[in-house]
């Protein structure tokens, strides 16, 4: 058996605040005798800046991020106490573990995960196609509902109230709707729509926002407030944490 564990490297504007923007993962594969560390981080930098306006300087950031990998490839630790020792600004969030059979199944999933993770950040070429990152996400939910649907149709109250879910969970009898949302004018007054189906359909709705959405968030929680609804607004990356 192959054990991956992985954390995901965050970069936080305000080390008081939640928002932050996924700048890394590290990954940590072992078995009685083998032990591999991986690193990966994101190509285009320059996102750091449209994340926090107050960055002048990305050729240290570059620096560090590299530094970063480089150590870590040759660090002989545990991946706990590699990651713990990072508290400011760039931070490692918590060690998340996966068990597979195989060295090929532990390292393809490292390949997708960190594809996934990184999605923006990444040259287009490096990037996973849309359709491979739904079924990343519907392989992950898999682990957590009694049944997940892909493209699923939901009807409303009203017959002709429809709403067609990215991914539909199912729990003890509880049905949870998915919907992916980006920064496009199109996509956010879709998101409006969707807020107000699932305040009148009293349905359980999951918003999943892109890494640098931080005002569309604040946009989309006052709305479900405003409305009643049901909902949770998560970034990409927090949602293999949830």
């Amino acid at each position: 058996m192959y054990t991956v564990k992985y954390s995901i490297l965050s970069y936080y504007p305000d080390i008081y605040l939640k928002s932050n923007m996924a700048v890394g993962t590290a990954f940590q594969i072992e078995s009685d005798y083998y032990l591999e560390n991986m690193m990966y981080v994101i190509d285009k930098k320059s996102k750091l800046v449209s994340f926090d306006d107050e960055i002048e300087d990305l050729e240290i950031i570059n620096f560090f991020l590299e530094g970063v990998e480089n150590e870590f490839l040759t660090y002989n630790g545990s991946i706990e106490n590699y990651t713990k020792k990072f508290v400011n600004n760039f931070k490692f969030e918590q060690v998340e573990t996966k068990i597979f059979s195989t060295i090929s199944e532990a390292k393809e999933f490292v390949e997708k995960t960190y594809k996934y993770i990184l999605h923006l950040g990444l040259e287009k070429k490096r990037r996973l196609k849309d359709n491979d990152r739904r079924h990343y996400v519907q392989s992950y939910l898999k682990s957590k509902y009694d049944k997940i649907y892909l493209r699923k149709v939901v009807n409303g109250s009203n017959i002709l109230d429809k709403m067609t879910s990215d991914f539909l969970g199912v729990k003890d009898g509880k049905q949870y709707l998915y919907k992916f949302i980006n920064n496009s004018k199109a996509s956010i007054h879709n998101a409006r729509s969707y807020i107000l189906y699932a305040s009148e359909n009293d349905v359980n709705l999951i918003l999943i926002l892109e890494d640098d959405m931080a005002e569309v968030k604040e946009f989309l929680s006052y709305l479900s407030k405003k409305y009643d609804a049901n909902i949770s607004l998560i970034y990409e990356n927090e949602l293999l944490l949830s």
